[in-house]
């Protein structure tokens, strides 16, 4: 979807009551008023509420959609850029994503995925980004050395995640000397820098020898996503926060995380991320084991 498509806002002072969407997220009653949000030009935000409590904003990309449901026909909109109107969502406090033509064939982006749509507009921007993004596509294609050349670059330019994904091919002796040492001094100071992969490595890393050590870098990990959810390392901690802690805890909330994170390696997959398989299929074994009904032995059997 073409980011600078034209997108009409579901925002005004009228009542709007809302009909089920295609997936059966929205319910009767759902929508209501977001306190003190308004779009660029003033008018009231208003969200759709899913059964699961989670706010979102919808989204028509047509007058023609908008009006496929009496309750939207004739609500006034606003007029913005699809780019515009994701990132608004984005920076709107108690917006959890946006829905897209909820009415009809809908598509729903959690922050996570909205971040990682957007996340080309901030390229150019970033330091060493240009270089990341090279040293991935390298990586995707196996050129582990022109990978490496490409990385060391983005790192010596600022770019923390191209130090986290160096200090990888550092761990592991892909297109450079092997230095296990060195890599971890290299993930401790990307994770200072502020990039989550860096303490899912490292985690990774303790956890044969110290899983306790190795949960607590996840915690942190998850700390940090938190604050700025990007499909770019959200699927990562969130699959292994499932894995090492909420699954003993709460398998339904485990579960919850693992469908995410199995969301986002699928759109990193579909982008071309040389990793992302394996751990979408942890993902789906993680989903299939907390899916499965428990065993519990029958003590007593009638004669």
């Amino acid at each position: 979807m073409d980011p600078d498509e034209r997108a009409e806002l579901c925002a005004g002072d009228q009542h709007l009551c809302a009909c089920p969407g295609a997936d059966g997220a929205y319910g009767p009653q759902c929508a209501c008023p977001l306190d003190g949000a308004s779009d660029p030009g003033g008018l009231p935000l208003w969200i759709l509420r899913s059964e699961k409590g989670r706010n979102w904003l919808p989204v028509f990309t047509s007058s023609r959609t908008a009006a496929a449901d009496r309750s939207t026909a004739a609500r006034p909109m606003s007029q913005h850029s699809l780019r515009d109107a994701l990132s608004l969502a984005l920076e709107t406090e108690g917006v959890d994503g946006v829905v897209i033509d909820p009415w009809g064939s809908s598509a729903t982006l959690d922050a996570s995925l909205l971040n990682g749509l957007l996340h080309a507009e901030r390229m150019s921007a970033q330091p060493g980004e240009a270089e990341l993004e090279a040293g991935r596509a390298a990586a995707a294609k196996g050129e582990w050395k022109q990978a490496v050349e490409a990385l060391q670059k983005g790192a010596d330019a600022g770019c923390p995640e191209a130090l986290t994904r160096l200090a990888a091919c550092m761990y592991w002796g892909q297109g450079t000397r092997k230095d296990r040492a060195g890599a971890k001094r290299a993930w401790k100071q990307a994770a200072e820098a502020g990039d989550p992969l860096a303490l899912v490595a490292l985690g990774d890393d303790a956890r044969s020898q110290d899983p306790g050590k190795a949960l607590l870098y996840y915690r942190q990990a998850i700390q940090m996503a938190d604050r700025q959810p990007d499909v770019e390392y959200m699927p990562y901690v969130c699959l292994r926060i499932a894995q090492q802690e909420t699954r003993y805890i709460s398998p339904r909330q485990a579960l919850a995380q693992a469908a995410e994170a199995a969301q986002g390696f699928r759109v990193l997959l579909a982008e071309g991320d040389p990793t992302a398989e394996e751990w979408l299929r942890q993902a789906e074994t993680l989903m299939q084991e907390l899916s499965a009904p428990p065993t519990h032995p029958n003590a007593y059997k009638n004669q």
